[in-house]
């Protein structure tokens, strides 16, 4: 197997970091998931700060490491770039990573930009370039992700009801994640409507917010302060079944519709799971397999720069609903 050369700039948490930070098992950083993977090697890695990236390129036995990013691209000429870097740098940054012929795939953090126009040209420019973008909404990449959707597409989980959730940390930076994940199990929205809360991560509030989806039914998530604690939740109600996506999505615990023990004729749901499946395990590392498999052209990328693009619509919107008093349609 012939490897494909891969860069990371930004050296921080999830480029790095997180292996050693978090107590969590399995792959949780970028660059463990680069040198895990038996089809990518990292050749360098960048970041503003020149120690995290001696840092990381120690830690993870990487040759080169700098501390401008065009100059490692330049000089590195990787196949794959990782873009870990604060959120409203991504556009600008991966600009700067499409002027490098060498790069055949970016793997982007979350979320694609915070400016939704600035996000929609990284991605016009990629598709121009014929640069495949992957985003790193961690939970289209998990197994058990998948075979919740599945279920729910093929009508197995029964006909959905209601959903509703819990995140912190601001719309944008976490929100995202929840408003990508409403979209990957139960299709697009068709309208929200939002308000704000005192709670923020630094310039980004947390909204609470309530969608009409074009399936039917109605989601709404709660903001809450991240501060206090963390917090990231869905809850799934159908006309069979629920299931509640608890400990950041990590587990997830399935609860069967049954006859009432209390109510003659009436129904209930068991007060202990009948199911559980465990996720997010090697989250990272699975966005990665999922990009080089893209790449080795053997499938398509689980999250597409246009779906970065369709969760911060979602946001914008549910924004513009909070300033105007209002409910916003989605137009798709």
């Amino acid at each position: 197997m012939t490897q494909l050369r891969a860069a990371i700039i930004g050296c921080g948490n999830v480029g790095s970091e997180y292996t050693t930070l978090l107590t969590l098992p399995g792959v949780q950083s970028h660059a463990h998931a680069y040198t895990e993977h038996p089809g990518t090697q990292l050749v360098a890695v960048c970041d503003i700060d020149p120690q995290k990236a001696q840092r990381c390129a120690t830690q993870w036995e990487v040759p080169h490491w700098y501390s401008d990013h065009r100059e490692m691209l330049q000089a590195t000429e990787p196949d794959v770039v990782s873009i870990c870097t604060p959120d409203d740098s991504h556009t600008s940054i991966g600009m700067d990573v499409l002027q490098t012929k060498s790069v055949r795939g970016i793997f982007c953090e979350k979320p694609l930009d915070t400016d939704l126009e600035k996000a929609r040209q990284l991605v016009e420019a990629s598709a121009r370039q014929e640069v495949a973008l992957a985003v790193n909404y961690i939970r289209r990449f998990d197994s058990a992700f998948m075979e919740l959707k599945r279920q729910v597409q093929q009508g197995e989980f029964g006909t959905i009801q209601a959903v509703s959730g819990y995140y912190g940390k601001g719309l944008l930076h976490n929100g995202t994640h929840w408003l990508d994940l409403l979209r990957y199990l139960f299709g697009e929205v068709a309208w929200v409507e939002g308000s704000m809360t005192d709670f923020s991560f630094e310039d980004d509030t947390t909204y609470n917010a309530w969608f009409g989806m074009q399936s039917g039914f109605n989601a709404f998530l709660h903001g809450t302060d991240h501060t206090a604690f963390t917090l990231f939740e869905m809850d799934i109600v159908s006309s069979i079944q629920r299931a509640h996506l608890t400990q950041g999505g990590r587990l997830i615990s399935y609860y069967a519709r049954q006859a009432s023990d209390v109510i003659p004729d009436d129904y209930g749901l068991g007060a202990e799971p009948f199911a559980t499946a465990t996720a997010l395990e090697t989250p990272v590392l699975d966005g990665v397999s999922n990009l080089v498999t893209h790449l080795e052209g053997k499938g398509e990328l689980a999250c597409t720069g246009n779906d970065g693009v369709s969760a911060l619509e979602i946001a914008q919107a549910v924004q513009l609903s909070a300033q105007i008093g209002a409910r916003v349609n989605l137009v798709h």
